[in-house]
């Protein structure tokens, strides 16, 4: 079952809704709620009217499921890295995005010339 589907269930019967009580507050038709509820895929118009009916964000609805073990470990990671960029002095990004543009663009322009005198012929010959 998918989660989408298991956030649905749960709020609707948290609030103590019907189908057909869905149905009305959503705008989605009673037969089409009950079959995205237990059955059919559903299309992303349906889930928003639903999810909104619901309170929810489509975030909440189809975040991926992820390990409480795991938040914790990414949100100790970005604090780390929070703590590390304002120890870090401040940088000119501007500055290193340019060089690597330019460096790009020479990159770019180096892969644009011929690799061989014959090469350099041939496009002097397609010119003419």
């Amino acid at each position: 079952m998918g989660k989408w589907r298991e956030q649905f269930r749960r709020v609707k019967d948290a609030r103590h809704l019907s189908a057909r009580e869905l149905a009305d507050i959503s705008g989605v038709p009673e037969g089409s709620v009950e079959n995205y509820l237990t059955r059919s895929e559903i299309p992303i118009s349906a889930a928003i009217k639903i999810a909104d009916a619901l309170g929810l964000s489509l975030d909440e609805v189809f975040r991926p499921d992820v390990e409480p073990e795991t938040i914790r470990v990414l949100e100790r990671l970005l604090k780390d890295a929070k703590d590390r960029l304002g120890r870090a002095r401040p940088r000119d990004f501007a500055a290193d995005a340019k060089r690597l543009v330019d460096g790009a663009h020479r990159d770019s322009l180096a892969t644009d010339r011929p690799a061989t005198k014959q090469n350099e012929g041939r496009k002097d010959a397609d010119n003419d």
